[in-house]
């Protein structure tokens, strides 16, 4: 989506949001649109829009809109967690009108309270759901018992202020307790059934079961120990005044599709220190497959090429396009722009085959690999043995292989081996952590050959990001906090600081800063940031800046969090991209 629709949907969200107005469209469920499992932070997102009085849904469901609803929004489709009851939205190829409320920081997500089918309403929130399933806070008042099984609905969370207020109210309360029973009867036949027994219960005791349910947010929102009444209000107070739009980052944007359904993700971006806005994206079958990101217009530009697949690594200049391919074999190839000015594309002009993908009935599988302005570095694994083909990008020509498994002592053996993200944003040789089956190691390759090999030890675990200090060094998460891994026989690692680290951590060095960027999570959002550190202490400069957030709709996987950070400086401003499932988010950093 542009920048313009997404100002559009935040001005919208917040317009909406304090107005507390709603937003009608019409569409249909169709059986084909898959249904979503509602991640935990959408729970307290609908818990402090409810005031605290929620009975959470468990599914979100897809709506493909009216075509007149699609251009107005914008999208052809509206996820739709709908509060009244959900067996509605199994009727398929029906038309409904929905009453609904955007979603902070979405643009196509709704909370409906409201549905119509034929201008008539068929369901609306809470009304519905008290008739059928009153709360037991309402058969208290009309006197009525409630089944014991109620206190145990962990989604019920409706009533919670009043409870509060029920904490030292010592009368009692009828119940209905259900007993199921199995067993054998004198025929040796197996028979079961149930009772049903009225009894009596403390509202107080019933208002501590119900209160015990909102500890599914104790980790968002601590909850003091053995809270009195009056520190349940003051935490409740807290939470409902949380104003949601301040936790929102104020990012500039850009988004765009990087693959199709059914393509496994295969973007690839350059090692050009001058030119790492460049990367290839998906499949040959893509439109876009060369891509430019200009920081300038903030748009991204397709540079033509004919179709080129199974590529491994890149690296373009000003003068070709040079590509590792590992299928059908291991080839190197270079390619120069041809055609008339305005209507240039990448050929193809030379190729080397640089050695089969199998050898005999052996295949040959490239394990790491990349591209400097002079050299490709390649490690592969044939058999059980591990090797290094160093190779000349701009001639193709093999310059020099190196044995790897050779270079460990002769009573360990290598187990695999791991090239970490590159900090510096020129480097001329490739760093390898090398596993053996009994210690790990370091090495450098250069053009010239393979450095001393470093026994690492036992305990050394982590493969991060890699610095050429004095000495060099890793940096990588590990529960929550940034540690410095020294490359020597002597290391220990050094804490920097601690936040709540997801899966990705990137960090790369310019002029004064080693800048870590990394994704994180709040109560609501999960959360790209960068956070600078000076490049001689590793200490931290001011607090982290805010670069993405978004909330997270669907429990949290590979397919909806934030993978394959990447960066580069342009015009004295970072620039960081990601990919969140099919699209890639490029964030321009404003400080």
């Amino acid at each position: 989506m542009n920048k313009k629709l997404s100002i559009i949907f935040l001005l919208l969200w917040i317009s909406m949001s304090h107005s507390q107005e709603t937003i009608s469209f019409s569409g249909y469920f169709r059986e084909d649109f898959r249904t979503i499992r509602l991640d935990e932070k959408t729970a307290n997102f609908l818990f402090i829009m409810e005031k605290g009085s929620v009975f959470l849904p468990e599914w979100a469901y897809f709506l493909e809109l009216l075509p007149a609803d699609a251009e107005r929004l914008q999208q052809k489709t509206a996820l739709i967690i709908p509060l009244f009851k959900d067996d509605i939205c199994y009727t398929y190829d029906t038309l409904f009108t929905i009453e609904a409320t955007l979603v902070p920081s979405t643009e196509n997500t709704f909370v409906a309270k409201k549905i119509y089918q034929n201008n008539k309403i068929i369901a609306q929130y809470p009304d519905d759901l008290n008739e059928t399933f009153p709360s037991i806070y309402q058969l208290m008042q009309e006197g009525k018992p409630f089944s014991h099984r109620q206190l145990s609905v962990y989604e019920d969370l409706r009533d919670i202020p009043l409870w509060i207020d029920q904490l030292n109210n010592k009368d009692s309360i009828p119940f209905i307790s259900e007993i199921i029973w199995h067993g054998v009867n004198k025929d040796g036949k197996m028979v079961a059934g149930s009772e049903y027994y009225q009894k009596k219960m403390a509202v107080a005791d019933v208002a501590q079961q119900i209160l015990d349910k909102i500890y599914r947010f104790k980790y968002d929102f601590p909850i003091p120990k053995n809270p009195t009444a009056q520190a349940y209000k003051i935490w409740l107070k807290n939470i409902l005044n949380t104003d949601i739009t301040e936790k929102i980052c104020p990012s500039k944007t850009h988004t765009f599709r990087v693959r199709k359904e059914g393509y496994g993700n295969s973007l690839r971006k350059n090692n050009n220190p001058q030119q790492r806005n460049i990367m290839f994206l998906s499949s040959p079958t893509e439109e876009k497959q060369l891509v430019e990101l200009d920081p300038v217009t903030f748009t991204e530009k397709n540079i033509p090429t004919e179709a080129i697949s199974s590529i491994k690594s890149f690296y373009l200049n000003n003068e070709a396009l040079y590509i590792l391919k590992d299928f059908p074999d291991i080839v190197w190839q270079k390619y120069l722009q041809k055609g008339q000015e305005g209507n240039l594309s990448y050929k193809k002009q030379k190729e080397n085959i640089l050695m089969p993908k199998t050898k005999g009935n052996k295949l040959v599988e490239v394990r790491e690999s990349l591209f400097t302005e002079n050299v490709l570095y390649l490690c592969y694994k044939i058999s059980n043995t591990y090797k290094a083909l160093l190779i000349n990008t701009k001639t193709g020509e093999k310059i020099k292989e190196i044995n790897l498994s050779k270079l460990l002592p002769k009573d360990d053996a290598i187990d695999f081996i791991r090239v970490g993200h590159i900090g510096e944003t020129q480097i001329s040789y490739l760093p390898i952590i090398i596993s053996g089956e009994k210690r790990k190691y370091q090495v450098n390759l250069t053009q010239n050959g393979a450095s001393t090999l470093i026994d690492l030890g036992e305990k050394y675990t982590h493969w991060g990001i890699y610095f050429n200090g004095n000495p060099p060094y890793y940096l990588d998460s590990k529960g929550g906090t940034l540690y410095k891994y020294p490359i020597s026989q002597e290391w220990e690692p050094k804490a920097l600081f601690t936040d709540n680290f997801l899966d990705s951590v990137i960090a790369i060095a310019d002029e004064k800063y080693v800048n870590v960027i990394y994704n994180t999570t709040d109560a609501f959002f999960e959360k790209v940031l960068l956070q600078r550190l000076d490049k001689q202490t590793l200490k931290k400069i001011g607090d982290p800046l805010c670069l993405y957030s978004y909330l997270v709709m669907e429990n949290r996987s590979s397919e909806n969090t934030p993978v394959n950070l990447w960066a580069f400086k342009a015009h004295g401003k970072w620039n960081v991209t990601f990919e969140i499932g099919d699209f890639l988010h490029w964030v321009q950093v404003q400080q």
